[in-house]
């Protein structure tokens, strides 16, 4: 271990080798605490370590170490050595916020707050209270509030303050060099399979318009739900400051925004609240924010296909099955068609060719594996392990047992597989495609002729709405998955029950 001090002067030096073995003691004893590209342990301080950090003996901390081998997928203006530096300014606008103890090339150490990720209790896609986005609107305006001199130095040729078209192209421009080009080698025929272009950021950063000029500052990079703590006293304070940088503020709002996964009614409210609490503490950061607010939040939506994609397809390497090809599709389809308008993508493949582009990225970087067809052509796919045997087709997972089992269960049918399902009917049977609502029946089309994307997709959102609210419908909803293999009729028997109220599969 390099005992590589931390830049803050503010930061204790226990000595090397008190350090490596502390952190010996808590990646063994300590308690995990998550996280994806950092191994988080909550541990007592040893007797001598708390001697060094002037502490309380058995005192709680949280040791950060780096993962070795994890995807590159973050873009990262300072090096993970520097966090502490950033906490400590941090502290100084944000009273409560975790304290840096000691910082090392290879590990830190962090002062424990008790507290509640806010992730804990509002799911991605759930609602915030109120409250919760008055505080992280204030966080957010807190943080812009440190300046440069404060900081870390910045990268050579970084843009001067209030250069926001400087900013968002030096920001397509890192990602490009951080994330694309380290993995490419590796993921090179998947993003070719998926219509990804090499080049997508970096074109991306050149169609960068002009923007209003706003003063920079430290931005937190990464506020989401689960950078997030709420403590007992209703407090809300940031964590994790690893991707921090400086720059545009409206950068710093729409990361926010599409990382938090808030409900689309709500980002009326958090962008309000952003500029009630920016226009107290600096109001021409708010400037052009109607105008501009929209190209950082393309960016991030643009960049976010290579890290979604690449994760996902690295997940098969674990576990290559039907069940995990099947998730991985639906991460992987969400991903392109969220980009494909930033990116300007000619095209946004349909499951089947995303399931195809995944399984043969697979087999070609693991030679064992091979991918065993559904019985109905297209249909759905499932990874299995190399053998001198003739591929023999399987059941889709999550769908009903293997033939073999000679039962029938009943089963959710997931949004993916319904579409496939709907593919698979081609001209054979005939019937309208209804989906229960909010509000009704939707009617989307007729099972029979051939569904466009623009349909399909429609079939998708409405599915994904519907079962967000399943369990919020009245008793007696079931759905009965009959006979697969013969390209059963999927559809929503609910216009003479009425108000979603009854399900049902018929067969063909």
């Amino acid at each position: 271990m390099s005992a590589h001090a931390c830049p803050c002067p503010r930061c204790p030096r226990p000595a090397d080798a008190l350090a490596r073995e502390f952190l010996d003691h808590a990646l063994a004893e300590g308690v995990r605490m998550g996280g994806h590209h950092n191994r988080i342990r909550r541990v007592p301080l040893t007797p001598g370590m708390a001697f060094e950090l002037g502490r309380s003996p058995a005192a709680p901390v949280i040791v950060r170490a780096p993962k070795a081998g994890v995807l590159s997928v973050a873009v990262r203006t300072w090096y993970s050595g520097q966090e502490g530096h950033l906490l400590h300014a941090v502290r100084e606008v944000v009273p409560g916020a975790p304290e840096c103890l000691a910082q090392y090339d290879d590990f830190a150490i962090h002062e424990y707050v008790e507290g509640t990720r806010l992730a804990l209790r509002s799911e991605d896609g759930k609602p915030v209270d109120p409250w919760a986005i008055k505080a992280l609107a204030d966080i957010l305006a807190r943080i812009h509030g440190v300046g440069a001199r404060e900081l870390p130095p910045l990268p050579p040729g970084w843009p001067a303050s209030g250069d926001s078209r400087g900013f968002l192209r030096t920001l397509a421009r890192a990602a490009d060099e951080q994330i694309v080009r380290p993995n490419w080698n590796e993921f090179r025929s998947l993003f070719k399979a998926l219509g990804v272009p090499r080049n997508a950021l970096t074109r991306l950063g050149e169609r960068a318009p002009h923007m209003a000029s706003r003063t920079f500052g430290m931005l937190h990079g990464d506020l989401h739900r689960d950078n997030v703590l709420e403590t007992d006293s209703s407090v809300a304070l940031p964590v994790d400051l690893e991707l921090a940088t400086f720059g545009d503020p409206l950068h710093d709002l729409a990361t926010h925004l599409v990382r938090t996964r808030y409900p689309a009614h709500q980002w009326g409210e958090v962008i309000d609240a952003w500029h009630e609490a920016m226009t107290a503490r600096c109001p021409d950061a708010t400037w052009g924010l109607e105008s501009d607010l929209r190209h950082y939040v393309d960016f991030e939506r643009a960049q976010s296909v290579f890290p979604d994609v690449m994760r996902a397809a690295r997940s098969l390497r674990e576990a290559a099955d039907g069940e995990a090809l099947a998730a991985a599709t639906d991460q992987v389809c969400r991903a392109v068609e969220t980009a494909s308008e930033p990116l300007g993508l000619k095209r946004v493949p349909n499951p089947g060719e995303v399931e195809g582009a995944l399984s043969g990225w697979l087999s070609r970087r693991r030679p064992g594996i091979r991918v065993a067809r559904g019985l109905a052509d297209g249909g759905p796919r499932r990874v299995t392990g190399g053998s001198r045997r003739a591929p023999m087709a399987e059941s889709p997972a999550g769908l009903h047992p293997p033939a073999a089992s000679r039962r029938r269960e009943r089963a959710f049918l997931g949004e993916r597989a319904l579409l496939r399902v709907i593919g698979d009917l081609g001209e054979r049977v005939t019937g309208r495609l209804l989906i229960p609502c909010a509000d009704g029946v939707r009617h989307l089309g007729h099972v029979g002729a051939r569904l466009s994307r623009r349909t399909l997709r429609r079939a998708a959102a409405a599915w994904r709405a519907c079962a967000d609210g399943l369990g919020r419908l009245t008793a007696g909803v079931s759905l009965a998955v009959r006979d697969v293999r013969r390209a059963v009729r999927v559809a929503w028997e609910v216009a003479r029950q009425g108000g979603g109220r009854g399900l049902g599969a018929v067969g063909a």
